[in-house]
């Protein structure tokens, strides 16, 4: 007899929305949110160009790719709003900072070809660390050796 797959249930009606991000359009400050549009005009340039370090410390795993190039449609897809928000508050809202680490995070994501990442392969990166780092009871963690 064949398995039947049910739909997935509806939660429940009375559960409430999230509370809305600390950072959420509505609540952030004039600057903030000046930083936030500079930073999606920047990256949103078709122009735009980013470096790729000529040398790598791990030549075998990395991709050779052209010194710069322009962003690739999953590199626009990657940067989205929320990514900026992540790199502006990590850096206490210094765009220009912001700005520089993502152009060195798109940098390396190209030099380790993060986006031709196959099921494939992050399959067996996730079962080699699952057999390194076990959970033992009550949350912690041992490493096998």
């Amino acid at each position: 007899m064949p398995t039947v797959i049910l739909p997935p249930t509806h939660p429940v009606a009375s559960l409430s929305p999230p509370a809305a991000s600390p950072f959420d359009r509505l609540t952030m400050t004039a600057s903030q949110q000046a930083s936030l549009d500079n930073l999606i005009a920047h990256f949103s340039d078709p122009s735009l160009t980013v470096a790729v370090p000529s040398s790598s410390a791990v030549p075998e795993l990395c991709k050779p790719i052209a010194y710069t190039e322009r962003l690739t449609e999953g590199e626009q897809f990657w940067l989205s709003e929320e990514c900026f928000l992540r790199f502006l508050r990590a850096t206490k809202w210094d765009e220009a900072q912001a700005r520089d680490r993502l152009a060195k995070t798109l940098a390396w994501r190209r030099e380790f070809g993060v986006e031709s990442f196959t099921r494939e392969y992050l399959s067996c990166v996730l079962v080699f660390w699952a057999l390194l780092l076990s959970v033992g009871g009550a949350g912690s963690t041992s490493w096998l050796a």
